[in-house]
């Protein structure tokens, strides 16, 4: 008999999840196609306590809150998380035109103010709410943008969804798509070719990447060099942008440039990070990263 916890069992739920579930909620309409699968998270949430359990010890060191008031956070995020997979589902019916169905965009002003320079322009986000989906919206509105994206690896299920993610993320994104195991120089061939690159930076170090310590969320953070090096070099300009959940409806806000000229680089990285600190400091339960925190974070003192 199988467990819940059976690899078997787990690979029957994902592929009933991904080739069924999703696939059948996002015929609804789009307001209750995304309630479908807030209610899918809330299910899932019953089934995956460790996992809520490991954002606890995070929440409670870097916001100071109560064990309660942290494992609600992490439930939130676990529906938030349902609903970004149902974004996957529902590209297929995003165009130009009923864009501002799905999300909102504010800020755009500075991504095309950047543009103007033509110095080359990086934007970047982290692992913050149903983040592809302001590319997405850049796609549709004819602004090619070029994402920097891990290698697909995972069970059979999970595969078939994320090349599912990526395929369709191409079709309407355009732009060239590079992989983190790729050479550096192709990062700097999209800059000098004037495309513009997409970074996530919330990204632990792998085993003897270098990387630097920075003050972040209350404690010291470990990030790779990559990003910065490459921004400082080509003199680009960091956009900085985040898919904000808000009552109702999802909106992705640009902020404004952060040049890099004359800057050291543990200046940049400082000016890279403050946006994010605020932006999960008010937000937790949109930030995916706090069951694994611990991996590239610790506590001062």
């Amino acid at each position: 008999m199988f467990t819940l916890f059976d690899p078997v069992f787990k690979s029957v739920l994902l592929y009933v999840e991904y080739r069924f579930f999703y696939s059948l909620a996002s015929l609804l309409p789009v307001k209750f196609a995304y309630k479908a699968a807030s209610i899918k998270g809330m299910l899932t949430g019953l089934f995956i306590k460790k996992t809520i359990n490991d954002c606890i010890p995070s929440l409670e060191q870097c916001l100071g809150l109560s064990p309660e008031a942290c494992k609600q956070i992490a439930k939130a995020q676990v529906r938030m998380l349902a609903r970004e997979k149902m974004d996957v589902y529902l590209l297929a019916k995003m165009t130009r035109q009923n864009v501002d169905q799905y999300i909102k965009i504010e800020g755009l002003d500075h991504y095309l103010a950047a543009k103007k320079t033509n110095k080359p322009v990086i934007l970047y986000t982290v692992h913050f709410g149903r983040l592809i989906m302001p590319a997405i919206a850049l796609g549709l509105l004819g602004y090619e943008t070029s994402p920097l994206t891990a290698p697909i690896h995972g069970a059979k299920q999970e595969q078939w969804y994320l090349d599912k993610k990526i395929n369709a993320m191409r079709s309407i994104m355009k732009g060239s798509f590079v992989n983190t195991d790729q050479s550096m120089r192709v990062l700097y061939k999209i800059l000098q070719n004037g495309e513009t690159l997409i970074v996530l930076v919330d990204v632990s170090p792998v085993p003897g990447q270098a990387c630097y310590e920075a003050s972040f969320l209350g404690g010291t953070a470990r990030f790779p060099k990559g990003i910065v090096k490459l921004a400082k070099k080509m003199d680009a300009l960091l956009v900085p942008y985040f898919a904000l959940e808000h009552q109702g409806y999802l909106s992705g806000e640009f902020l404004p440039a952060i040049a890099t000229e004359g800057l050291q680089e543990q200046e940049i990285l400082q000016l890279l990070l403050e946006p994010i600190e605020e932006k999960i400091s008010q937000h937790p339960e949109q930030w995916w990263v706090w069951p694994w925190l611990s991996s590239f974070w610790r506590r001062e003192g």
